[in-house]
Formats: structure tokens, C-alpha cells, sequence
């Protein structure tokens, strides 16, 4: 098991991710809960194949989840249909349907099996061979640009953030109890403030240097050796599971 583990990890980054685009245009056209759970189980066969801890996976799920749980308490009260249970708020109620609850059960599987196989990608391949991998794929420059330094830029602002936060802590600032505390609020708006103007003049030193240094706002990217059978397969492996997941879900068998 281990000698296999080892042998996916190296697999071309382009293959890999044509295999999780090709997956997650599977689960955008499959309608059926029972797949889009079998889909859920194969990703975490997947993840525990390529020995990814589970807790990091559920640490990054854990920025999207609010959206997907919204959605979820958001979407059956939208769709008509044979209602299911009424909420009454003041004046007016709110009456959810049985075709709502499938919907946006639907909605959260899919999204959840769309983020849980980018992640798995992201996870196992470093940014350069993404960035290489859309590069090979075609991808224009300009927003292999935007992709690079938006990472980046991340990295900067949290770097502030983090000195802001001690600079503020070596003064002796708390946080009151709750966010609608007025105090509380205006520190946290003038961090945030001092936060983007200080990461601004960071980045413009930034790429002042890296100007110097020869940048000329094309991608620096090396180029890679021929595919090999290993790196194909995982493609092709994607391919036919989507396309018998497709098959499936129109009446194929079951």
C-alpha cells in the first residue's frame, strides 16, 4: 500500500488536475443522492489512500461549511412544492417544501464533493505545478498572474495582521465580551485598515525587487517530460468512474 501511495503522489500535476475538473463536472451532472454519497466515500477513500490527515482536510472544510450549512437552511424555503413544515416569524411564515429539502440537500452534497476533491488536489500538489499544469492547459498569463500573487498576497496580510495583533497585545488591548462592543469595534476597523495600507506598501516593495531582479510579468515556467502510462491513467480512472456515475444516475441500471 505504501509503494502505491508513493506512486500516485508523483503523478503529473496536469493529469491530475484534468482528473478533478473531470470529477467535479461529474458530480455538477449527477442528480441522485445516492451517488452523490458514493461520490463522498470515494474522495475519502481517496484522501485516506494518499494518507492525508483527516484533520487538516476538516480544518480547511471548516471556512466553507458556514455557506454550505446557509444554504442548506436557506434553499428548501425557496422551492415550491408538497410543503413539509412552516415557520412562523411575525406577521408572515415561512413554509418549506419536500422538493426544497431534496434540492438543497442536493446543492450541499455537490458543493461538498466539488470543494473535498480541489482540496485533495491543492493538498498533494504544490503551487508552482499548478501553476504549471494550467500553463499547460492554456491558461493566459495575465491570470496565471492574478493566481500567483493573490496566494501571496494572503501570506502578506496575515504577516501584518499577526504584527498588528502583537503590537496591540504589548499595549494592553482586550477584546471586550462581544463583537457589538464600541470600543472593541473600532480597534478591530482601524486594524483592518492599518492591516491593507501597511500589506499595499509591503507588496509594492515587493514587486519594485522582484522588477529588479529581471520580472517581466511573464510566468517562469519550466517545462515538464513526457506523460508516462501512470500519469494517463489517473485521467482515463476519472473518466470512466464520471462517466458511470453519469450513466447511473440517467437510468443506466439501478
Amino acid at each position: 500500500m505504501i509503494l502505491l501511495r508513493d506512486s500516485v503522489k508523483p503523478v503529473d500535476a496536469t493529469m491530475k488536475l484534468i482528473a478533478s475538473l473531470i470529477f467535479v463536472l461529474g458530480v455538477i451532472l449527477i442528480n441522485r443522492l445516492s451517488l452523490l454519497f458514493l461520490c463522498i466515500g470515494v474522495v475519502l477513500c481517496c484522501i485516506l489512500f494518499m494518507g492525508l490527515p483527516i484533520g487538516i482536510m476538516l480544518r480547511r472544510l471548516r471556512t466553507a461549511l458556514p455557506f454550505l450549512c446557509f444554504m442548506l437552511l436557506i434553499v428548501p424555503f425557496q422551492i415550491p412544492g408538497k410543503p413539509l413544515f412552516s415557520i412562523h416569524i411575525g406577521f408572515t411564515s415561512l413554509i418549506a417544501t419536500e422538493q426544497g429539502v431534496l434540492f438543497s440537500l442536493m446543492l450541499w452534497l455537490k458543493s461538498l464533493n466539488s470543494i473535498m476533491i480541489l482540496l485533495l488536489l491543492t493538498e498533494t500538489t504544490p503551487l508552482k505545478e499548478l501553476q504549471q499544469a494550467l500553463y499547460t492547459l492554456r491558461v493566459p498569463d495575465l491570470l496565471l498572474q492574478i493566481i500567483s500573487f493573490t496566494f501571496r498576497y494572503f501570506t502578506i496580510i496575515h504577516q501584518e495582521f499577526l504584527r498588528i495583533d502583537r503590537a496591540q497585545r504589548a499595549r494592553g488591548f482586550q477584546k471586550g465580551k462581544s463583537l457589538m462592543n464600541t470600543y472593541t469595534l473600532k480597534i478591530i476597523a482601524q486594524s483592518i485598515g492599518h492591516v491593507f495600507f501597511r500589506a499595499l506598501d509591503r507588496s509594492e516593495r515587493i514587486y519594485w525587487s522582484m522588477a529588479a531582479r529581471g520580472y517581466n510579468r511573464t510566468p517562469m515556467i519550466k517545462k515538464t517530460g513526457p506523460l508516462c502510462y501512470r500519469d494517463c491513467s489517473v485521467a482515463l480512472a476519472s473518466f470512466c468512474f464520471t462517466c458511470f456515475m453519469i450513466w447511473i444516475d440517467k437510468g443506466g441500471i439501478l
